[in-house]
């Protein structure tokens, strides 16, 4: 048999078989790439499908994404379900799920109420269609509504000086009438002794002494409140020229209430001139009660003397002008203390019924003034143990957002959030909370009425400053005339200059916050108010202004009410004036009582809004198993695969 070498096949059935096993590698790392896009493909596609189970209520009630969990292993349990189908099927990429890990799960009440806000612009911004205030408007309320503030602000303690300084005139008033009663008596004491009564002299003599006793304690009295409203006033200054140093207070306005203002300080001044002469009174009181006592004890003697005479013979009978007249003489260098300076109140009743009006803005619960008749809010107390703002792990008053985004988050409110008077939807009026949701999310009170309240008090607050602020630029300036008149009448036409102005200031403010509670009476009755009055919206007349009582607080109505802005206008200008990370948890709070209502175990701080994920995959080889391959090295069979994902609404 002939024998054939085989060199050459052997040599090329190695070489075919190197060949196969590095293009079975090339194979295998093709695979492996395509194996990596294929599973990131699908788990990408099941992060999609598990936060495609967005909580459906609060998106069809409140236009929001959250995805709703009981814990976190739900959300790994879920995408794997979603993952599964990938792996099982038959393909070039076999494969089986390690495990998922969750990492960076942001939840909607996260980040201190920044993630709620993203969500809530995301959707207000591209969302919706609706009437947004225009730039100028945005401005015009952001310092109009600091300005209110401020200015009521302002009024607030310039009419509590006011009353001090009522206080200062009424104290001046006591010390006047005391000392007129001393001269009274001190005038019918001269006058029995000119009648040689003597014993009626001593008599009207010693009522003048009581009087001129009291005298001191009523000067001390002068004094103090004297003294307390000029460090009042002190202080005050330095409060309002840091308020104007602030910006809150307009060039304008500020100069034209800061002239009232000044008078204060005159006041303070002018009464500078009478405390001289009425802390005078003190010593003079003094020195007149030595005085007196001292020519009732020459009246004494005078009428022992007279009483014990007896007369001689040779004696004529007795001259009781020539004894007294030392006394009479004596009686002529008393010092009587009649005052020169201007004092006191002489319209004492129309002053008290301004008193009592302030009081009665002031004091009484405002709601109890303004309220219709209907609807009447609920006092039942909200459940809110369970509230976001309750078990947020911080909330605070953080106002991160821009003047635009917090118009566009007092929209949002405006339009899902129902309000006093009105639901969002006119069959579901009792909607969420009631009728005082957005009140809620301003006042954080825990029942209805109590959040209205505190709305009512903030527009109360608002207006009146607006109203002094156009009281005292009103064009023509009529309604400022007819406040000086009033204070004329009031302090007297002959009274001090600064006092005028002092009660001026007074009747404006009280007037100011007449006005208001008319305003948002009227609102609350579904009417409109201008945000700056004129002319023909301003309707509280001064006398209307007078005849108001307790009982009888509707005011005037001249029925030109159609122009302004509306309540649910109003609140959304102090939703977006006074926005803040605290505001945000109490619109989530809202939510919750309304969703909780249809699934009793709804909880906003269950809902994700993102999620991170790291999968990690135990992927085989393919081509690199087949065991020829193998002889030229050893390779795992298989190997695992970490892919990363993220998802967010």
């Amino acid at each position: 048999m002939k024998e054939t070498k085989a060199e050459i096949s052997v040599f090329f059935a190695l070489i075919t078989a190197m060949i196969f096993a590095l293009l079975l590698g090339v194979l295998e790392s093709a695979r492996t790439g395509a194996a990596r896009l294929s599973m990131t493909i699908a788990v990408n596609s099941s992060i999609d499908s598990l936060f495609s189970q967005y909580h459906r209520g609060l998106w069809d009630d409140y236009r929001l994404l959250g995805l709703e969990q009981y814990a976190y292993e739900q959300l790994t349990e879920e995408m794997a379900g979603f993952l599964e189908p990938y792996l099982k099927a038959e393909s070039w990429f076999p494969a089986r799920l390690d495990e998922i890990n969750t990492d960076q799960v942001i939840l909607l009440t996260g980040e201190n109420g920044e993630i709620f806000e993203e969500d809530v612009l995301d959707y207000i911004k591209f969302g919706i269609v609706a009437e947004i205030w225009d730039m100028t408007e945005i401005e015009l309320f952001d310092s109009g509504v600091k300005e209110g503030n401020a200015l009521d602000g302002i009024s607030d303690i310039y009419d509590d000086h006011a009353a001090a300084a009522a206080d200062v005139e009424a104290a001046l008033e006591e010390v006047a009438e005391t000392s007129q009663r001393a001269e009274n008596e001190v005038s019918e004491a001269e006058n029995e002794l000119r009648s040689l009564n003597g014993r009626s002299f001593i008599k009207c003599a010693e009522k003048t002494i009581d009087e001129l006793n009291d005298i001191p304690g009523k000067v001390e009295k002068y004094e103090k409140n004297a003294e307390a409203l000029e460090d009042e006033l002190k202080v005050s200054r330095e409060r309002l020229n840091s308020g104007r140093d602030s910006g809150e207070i307009s060039e304008e306005v500020w100069h034209s209430i800061n002239e009232d203002i000044s008078e204060y300080e005159s006041y303070i001044a002018a009464d500078g001139e009478r405390r001289q002469e009425i802390v005078g009174l003190k010593n003079r009181s003094e020195s007149d009660i030595s005085f007196l006592e001292a020519r009732i004890s020459e009246a004494e003697d005078i009428i022992e003397f007279i009483e014990n005479y007896e007369p001689g013979e040779d004696e004529d009978e007795l001259d009781e002008r020539e004894l007294w007249e030392p006394v009479i003489s004596a009686m002529e260098s008393y010092d009587h203390l009649k005052l020169t300076c201007k004092y006191g109140i002489e319209d004492k009743e129309t002053e008290a019924k301004l008193e009592g009006l302030k009081e009665l803005f002031s004091k009484t619960d405002l709601l109890d003034l303004v309220l219709p008749a209907e609807p009447d809010p609920e006092t039942e107390k909200l459940e809110l143990s369970e509230a976001p703002s309750h078990t947020a792990v911080a909330v605070g008053t953080e106002t991160r957002l821009g003047l635009i985004d917090r118009v566009y988050m007092a929209q949002y409110i405006s339009s899902f959030m129902n309000y006093f008077g009105r639901g969002i939807k006119d069959d579901e009026k009792a909607k969420g909370t009631g009728g005082c949701e957005q009140e809620y999310i301003l006042c954080g009170e825990s029942s209805d009425r109590e959040n209205l309240k505190k709305t009512v008090k903030t527009l109360v607050t608002v207006r009146s400053g607006l109203n002094l602020a156009y009281l005292y630029t009103e064009p023509g300036g009529e309604k400022k005339t007819e406040a000086r008149t009033l204070a004329l009448a009031v302090t007297g036409a002959a009274g001090l200059t600064p006092l005028v102005t002092v009660m001026q200031f007074f009747i404006l403010s009280v007037w100011a916050l007449g006005q208001a509670i008319m305003d948002v009476r009227h609102l609350l009755a579904g009417g409109r108010v201008p945000f700056m009055h004129d002319k023909d919206s301003f309707d509280l007349s001064l006398e209307g202004l007078l005849r108001l009582t307790g009982n009888n607080i509707e005011g005037e109505d001249t029925g030109k009410k159609e122009k302004g802005l509306s309540y649910q206008e109003y609140l959304k200008m102090l939703l977006f004036i006074g926005h803040d990370s605290e505001m945000d948890y109490r619109v989530m709070d809202m939510i919750q009582l309304s969703l909780i209502k249809g699934q009793t175990d709804f909880r906003m701080d269950r809902l994700v809004y993102s999620m991170q994920a790291e999968v990690r995959i135990y992927a085989s080889h393919l081509f690199s198993s087949l065991g020829f391959t193998n002889v030229f090295g050893s390779v795992d069979r298989h190997y695992n695969m970490s892919i990363s994902t993220a998802y967010s609404y």
